[in-house]
């Protein structure tokens, strides 16, 4: 699981420590991820399967529990 954001290094980093967030942060400069996947607001969830297809595509806050099925049903 990795995280993606387009804020300067320090604000991300804040954000970070401020809210204990584990998975490892990219920076995306450019915004060529939030392109690619037409992201236009935060949180969004992108899962991706081991075809590299996206298997499930969520905007805003999600349930730990449908992400868990979700993540079931693409590695199986």
């Amino acid at each position: 699981m990795w995280g993606v954001t387009d804020d300067s290094a320090e604000k991300a980093q804040r954000f970070l420590s401020d809210n204990h967030r584990p998975p490892p942060t990219l920076m995306d400069r450019g915004r060529s991820v939030f392109k690619k996947y037409k992201i236009e607001g935060i949180p969004v969830i992108i899962l991706i399967g081991r075809d590299g297809k996206v298997a499930q595509f969520w905007k805003g806050v999600q349930c730990e529990k449908d992400i868990q099925a979700a993540l079931e049903v693409v590695l199986r």
